[in-house]
């Protein structure tokens, strides 16, 4: 009998101990619920949202405009290389215009446009 008392004893501590345990558990688990709340606040939710959005434009934005730059570059280059062979067909002697406005220096025959050696030697910067 004497076993059966200190048995009962020793589970009656061990079960004072496991309450006191799930008590500890559930006080820290109230204080960390407190301070950090199982159900989001809904601005938080809506700032993180609009920042998730706002960042995913923004790689889009950069994205185009590098997109932008390679075109911008290209076409730079592509001017160039037009101008060299403008400037490769181009005649380097002067107009010479008739009473009718014809480049007769030229074969021109026609007032407009004028002459495309002259609309050259405007698009190279030089005297028409």
């Amino acid at each position: 009998m004497t076993d059966d008392l200190l048995t009962d004893d020793l589970l009656t501590q061990d079960h004072k101990r496991l309450r006191e345990y799930h008590a500890a558990l559930r006080d820290a688990l109230r204080a960390y619920q407190e301070q950090q709340p199982i159900v989001p606040d809904l601005g938080d939710v809506l700032a993180d949202a609009a920042k998730a959005v706002a960042d995913k434009e923004q790689q889009e934005l950069t994205g185009q405009l590098e997109q932008a730059r390679r075109i911008a570059v290209e076409l730079e280059n592509e001017v160039a290389r037009l101008r060299d062979l403008v400037a490769d067909f181009t005649d380097s002697d002067p107009c010479h215009y008739d009473h009718h406005g014809y480049c007769q220096a030229h074969f021109w025959f026609q007032a407009e446009p004028a002459c495309p050696h002259r609309r050259a030697r405007e698009l190279e910067g030089g005297a028409a």
